[in-house]
């Protein structure tokens, strides 16, 4: 990119300043304050924005900027930049005139950044001296590596990225990571969910018989593929066997032919074509033999006599058509002469009847005056047309001014015009007027209708009569304010004390149904006839007591009838009975202790639930109660008969009860100001109706306007147009009535005119037709007619005589002709003849030679294609000698006899190879099928399509019978399943296998998305170390090139120690090593400055150059290492644009010594100045040693990024 020109706008100290640059080293000098830091500010802007807060020195800066500058590409840019909190960016592309967008320059920038530019391309002193930091800013050493500017920058961001999002996920000793979270609640989830589902023995026995089961399955299955290969194997037999079959064939009808299909195709085209070359070659000797006539005598050719005179004879002939043309013309112009004769005659008796051809020269005489005669005719002529026009134009004037006489009788009066127009203004004024009314009512009435809306929709809310809303009185807007917080905590409170009562309800309900699920799988007969059976042993324990202190039992006592159900002698034994089934059930119980104590925890967790649930509803109740109590207190705080609703919908509603009153506000004044402008408008309606009556018409107003009004409007506007019409036609009729009697005095005057000129022409016709001695009565028109007939009679006369001439040429060419035919006449001793019979007679006997000249040739040519074909013959059989020869010498040489016939053993070796064709054709076809096995022709070799067909149906069922004892596996193993799953699946393990299905899921999302990161992070680091090893070392070396340039030899390269701390080494000419804190301030600026030179010849090797801007820079560099880095920036201004800004002259001076035809841009206050001298060298300024030492220490206070080795090195 160059930049071609900067236009500045209330840019600091350039209030408006246009600057052109040049290609090359382009040097900008001014004195202290006169724009140069400003000019670089502005640059920078120009191409990156102007910030709406910019400011140079306190100063507000950058109003505008205007730059024009030029790609790699030959496309031109011309760029406008204003202060705005935007981009405030336009311009165009001129090429194509298409619009700048911000898309397009940053593509045109190749994606530089601002602070690239700043820091890189346009840079002060002050980013010089700061060295490294400078660097940072930038992000130099990125911008290089990622082919654009910010490539390192985006690539550390994106690794950072990375990073962060993988520790989020994953570390390896981390415990509140997602992974490491989900593997622990993973882990425990498991434990839990072995010890809730496999209880009791019978599980392992299914989960064995479903083992056994799948495996069944799948050895049906493994047996079921491979009977399926095999019915495909003889599928893939049957679609070969045709073709193997065919093949065979053909290679036993192959083995089987004669002997000629042992030749070679090479011997067998040869042959052949050896053999249709003989039998070409005789028929093409059979053929010539017949162009072989016999010889015959030549006949005797006619027209020997006419030979000697062949040349007289066809000179002749080639006059004959010259003299039949001769002959007819003479014919015609006899005709036409004869035809002149009798014009010439006629048109002598036109002019005079008493006239002859004798007369002839009496009219030569008369044409001497023709000039004088057509002069005469011609004025005549005009002078006639001008009297009858004058005529004509009197007789219109005279009717024309009749018609404007009777006009302006018939015109009315028009002295109350002004009045109509007055008048006629205050219509328009009242129609403009009443339009607008009438478009206005329509919104009073919307606006009623909303206020009437409104207002039901308000009275409606709050429970009141539309007509009582006005009287309403709404609390104070703090008050309702404080009302809303209050009703909004009481509401949130009720709501989540609602949430929590309905939440525990929801788990008193699962808890019930757990437990009677669990009541429902473990049935508890056995736990309440234990119970039973106990009560019943005491009971009979009792009985035996009792019966034992009586020493007897009573069997007539009803408690031990009752007790051993009518049996009283059997009590010991019911007890004894009573005490085993006693013991047999708590055995029961005992065994099923699990299953208790299961029990006994969902009876205890129904019971806290069931707590829970009521604490929850009496809190409920407590939140219903206070937000009772706030209803209440809001209820109170509106007066009767207000019915008001929430807090927040009152306030709502007050907002639109203030909309109410101002919509009834705003209606009132605008019915209010209608209704007075519609009283104006009636007055002007009673005058205009008493001016112009109507009768009472009916119809609804339009545009605000009665019928009776709008007919009134109409008969003004045709009153007033009547009498605007009448007074247009009077000042019109009037100014024509005067134009009318002006143009009267004229035409008079031209008929005057016109009769003296008559008069003069009847003078100088006498006076002509004595002077031609005609009869003084004739008028100009005979006059005329006698010399236009003269002129006729004359050229006719011409025409005569030319006529008598070219007659007389004719005839001396036909006399010629008939000479020399005589002539040829007496020689061929013939009687002469007439001219046309001679011509004749010539175009026969030219005939005759002709013929006989024809037929010699012909004999010629027969006699020449008789010896051509007796050639073409003798070459023609040599030919079938050597072609007869070559066909015995290949018989010889394939062992036949050369008299034996060739045809049947060529037709043996063309069916051969028609045989070898064929199966070279059937042989990929049945081996297309082989699929790669190589004993699959043996296979082919002993079968047939039958035992194909049987060996597949017996496959066929073999597989369907494998299928059915697979499918019977595998529903038997499905059953056994559904019974294992019916045994675990209660209720704790169905949720915990849900929980550990739903953290399993988590598990693999989470490693899914950690993976990819951890990666492509790898991958990374393995990128940024290939870099790093492949393009930092160039790009030091290019430094150390530079830096030798710049210091005059002084350093001689530039090296990186691994294990340094500051790892960039500069080595002196003299030896040795030094870090850059050890350099003087000049050398370390021109360290700087060499890697700012080496970066940029690289990023321009990789994007869009761009222009290098530089403001003083050198003024620590002594003059000798000045003048060398002018040199080195000349050198580098071939590629790249260089724009140096200094305020010292010895600068300028030094690149003139660099550059003889460099032009220094020279700014002044209020001036631009190109090429002019500025002045003599003087000394360099250097930094103030306060200055130098604050840069020094901001260098020293920590090692430089890029001179110390970095934990993730930059390329």
């Amino acid at each position: 990119m160059r930049l071609l020109s900067l236009a500045l706008e209330n840019f600091g100290v350039h209030a408006s300043r246009r600057i052109d640059f040049g290609p090359g080293l382009q040097i900008v000098y001014g004195p202290n304050e006169s724009g140069k830091t400003t000019l670089l500010a502005a640059l920078r802007q120009s191409l990156f924005g102007i910030p709406a807060n910019s400011d140079f020195g306190g100063e507000t800066i950058g109003t505008r900027t205007q730059a024009r500058v030029e790609l790699a590409s030959g496309n031109h840019i011309t760029v406008i930049r204003q202060r705005s909190r935007g981009d405030g960016l336009s311009g165009e592309i001129e090429e194509t005139h298409e619009p700048l967008t911000k898309d397009r320059w940053e593509r045109a920038l190749g994606g530089a950044s601002q602070s690239l530019f700043e820091n890189l391309f346009a840079f002060s002193l002050r980013e010089l001296t700061s060295g490294e930091q400078s660097f940072v800013e930038a992000g130099l050493t990125e911008a290089l590596y990622g082919m654009a500017v910010g490539g390192l920058k985006r690539f550390r961001q994106l690794a950072q990225s990375l990073d962060e999002r993988a520790d989020d996920l994953f570390t390896k000793r981390g415990r509140t990571k997602r992974t490491n979270q989900l593997l622990t609640t993973l882990q425990t989830l498991r434990k839990d969910y072995e010890q809730a589902r496999f209880s009791g023995t019978d599980f392992t026995h299914l989960e064995e018989e479903i083992q056994e089961r799948d495996a069944e399955a799948q050895r049906n299955r493994n047996l079921e593929d491979g009977v399926r290969r095999s019915l495909r194997e003889l599928e893939r037999m049957e679609a070969a066997l045709p073709a193997w079959r065919e093949a065979a064939d053909t290679q036993v009808e192959l083995a089987q032919a004669g002997p000629g299909a042992s030749l070679p195709v090479d011997v067998t085209d040869k042959l052949r074509s050896l053999i249709n070359r003989q039998r070409e070659l005789q028929n093409e000797i059979q053929r010539q033999a017949s162009r072989l006539l016999p010889n015959a005598p030549l006949l005797e050719l006619p027209g020997s006599t006419l030979v000697p005179w062949t040349a007289v004879i066809r000179e002749l002939a080639d006059r004959v058509g010259q003299i039949r043309d001769a002959l007819t013309e003479q014919h015609n112009l006899e005709r036409q002469r004869d035809q002149l004769d009798q014009r010439i005659t006629q048109s002598v008796n036109e002019i005079h009847e008493n006239w002859s051809a004798t007369d002839l020269p009496r009219v030569t005489a008369s044409l001497a005056h023709g000039e004088v005669v057509r002069e005469l005719e011609l004025l005549t002529t005009q002078l006639a047309q001008t009297q009858t026009e004058l005529q004509v134009r009197r007789t219109d004037l005279d009717e024309h001014r009749s018609r404007v006489e009777l006009h302006l009788r018939e015109l009315p009066d028009v002295d109350s015009l002004p009045l109509m127009r007055d008048q006629l203004d205050r219509a328009e004024e009242y129609r403009g007027d009443a339009r607008r009314l009438a478009d206005a009512w329509p919104a009073i009435e919307s606006l009623k209708r909303q206020y009437d809306l409104l207002g039901s929709q308000l009275a409606g809310q709050i429970g009141v009569e539309p007509e009582a809303l006005p009287e309403v009185v709404a609390p104070l807007s703090t008050t309702i304010d404080g009302y809303l917080t209050e009703w909004e905590v009481a509401t949130r409170e009720l709501t989540q004390a609602k949430q929590a009562q309905k939440s525990t309800e929801k788990q008193f309900l699962l808890a019930g149904e757990e437990l009677a699920t669990f009541d429902r799988d473990h049935p508890g007969e056995a736990r309440d006839g234990l119970l039973a059976l106990r009560r019943d042993r005491e009971d009979g324990w009792e009985l035996i007591v009792a019966s034992r202190l009586k020493s007897q039992i009573a069997t007539d006592d009803p408690a031990i009838v009752t007790w051993t159900n009518g049996q009283p002698d059997r009590l010991i034994d019911r007890y004894r009975d009573l005490v085993l089934q006693a013991d047999l059930l708590s055995d029961r119980l005992l065994a099923n202790a699990e299953s208790t104590a299961r029990r006994q925890q969902l009876v205890l967790r129904l019971e806290q639930v069931e707590s829970q649930v009521a604490e929850a509803c009496e809190a409920t109740a407590a939140a219903q109660h206070g937000k009772a109590a706030l209803t209440d207190r809001w209820h109170g705080e509106w007066k009767s008969p207000v019915t008001p609703r929430t807090p927040r919908e009152m306030g709502e509603w007050i907002k639109e009860f203030t909309r109410w009153r101002q919509l009834h506000e705003q209606y009132e004044q605008q019915f209010q100001d209608w209704h007075q402008e519609r009283e104006a408008l009636t007055a002007f309606e009673s005058e205009l109706l008493r001016a112009f009556p109507q009768e009472s018409l009916s119809g609804p107003p339009k545009h605000g306007m009665p019928p009776a009004v709008r007919a009134a409007l109409v008969s003004l506007q045709a009153r007033t147009a009547q009498l605007q019409q009448a007074a247009q036609n009077r000042e019109r009729l009037l100014a024509e009535q005067r134009e009318l009697n002006v143009k009267s005095e004229t035409l008079t005057r031209a008929e005057f005119a016109v009769s003296l000129e008559q008069g003069s022409l009847d003078q100088r016709r006498i006076e002509l037709l004595v002077e031609m001695g005609l009869p003084g009565d004739w008028s100009v028109e005979v006059i005329a007619r006698v010399i236009a007939f003269g002129k006729e009679t004359l050229s006719l006369d011409r025409t005569r005589q030319e006529i008598a001439l070219r007659f007389h040429r004719l005839q001396e060419s036909i006399d010629s002709f008939r000479q020399q035919a005589e002539s040829l006449y007496h020689g061929l001793e013939q009687q002469p003849e007439p001219v046309r019979l001679t011509c004749d007679r010539v175009l026969q006997w030219r005939s005759d030679l002709e013929k006989r000249l024809q037929l010699e040739l012909e004999q010629q040519a027969q006699l020449a294609e008789q010896a051509s074909a007796e050639q073409v013959a003798s070459r023609f059989r040599d030919q079938v000698a050597t072609v007869t020869q070559e066909i015995e010498q290949i018989q010889m040489q394939q062992g036949f006899d050369p008299a034996i016939d060739m045809a049947p053993l060529l037709r043996e070796a063309d069916r051969a190879e028609q045989l070898r064709i064929k199966l070279r054709e059937l042989i990929p076809r049945w081996q297309a099928h082989a699929d790669g096995d190589a004993a699959f022709e043996e296979k082919l070799r002993g079968m047939s399509l039958d035992q194909i067909h049987m060996d597949r149906e017996q496959l066929t069922l073999r597989m369907r019978e494998l299928g059915s004892a697979r499918d019977r596996e595998l529903i038997l193993a499905e059953t056994s399943r559904d019974r294992l799953k019916a045994r675990s699946e209660d209720t704790r393990a169905l949720a915990l296998g849900q929980q550990l299905e739903f953290a399993r899921s988590q598990l693999v999302e989470v490693v899914d998305q950690w993976a990819p990161l951890t990666l492509a992070r790898h991958l990374m680091d393995v990128a940024l170390k290939r870099f790093e090893k492949t393009q930092q070392p160039q790009l030091l070396q290019m430094a150390g090139q530079l830096f030798e340039q710049l210091t005059l030899g002084e350093y001689v390269q530039l090296i990186r120690e691994v294990g340094d701390t500051n790892t960039l080494q500069v080595i002196p000419r003299r030896g040795g090593q030094k870090s850059p804190a050890e350099l003087s301030t000049g050398t370390r600026e021109q360290l700087y400055l060499a890697i700012r030179l080496a970066y940029l010849r690289q990023y321009a090797a990789k994007a869009e150059p761009l222009p290098l801007v530089m403001d003083d820079v050198l003024v620590n560099f002594d003059e000798d290492r000045a003048k060398q880095t002018l040199a080195v920036l000349s050198d580098f201004s071939r590629e790249h644009q260089i724009i140096f800004l200094t305020c010292h002259r010895h600068m300028v001076d030094l690149a003139r010594q660099v550059d003889g035809n460099l032009q220094p841009i020279e700014l002044r206050e209020g001036a631009l100045s190109l090429g002019e001298s500025v002045g003599d060298a003087g000394k360099s300024e250097t930094l103030s040693r306060k200055s130098r030492t604050r840069s020094r220490k901001n260098e020293e206070s920590g090692s430089p990024l890029l001179f110390r080795e970095a934990s993730s090195p930059e390329p």
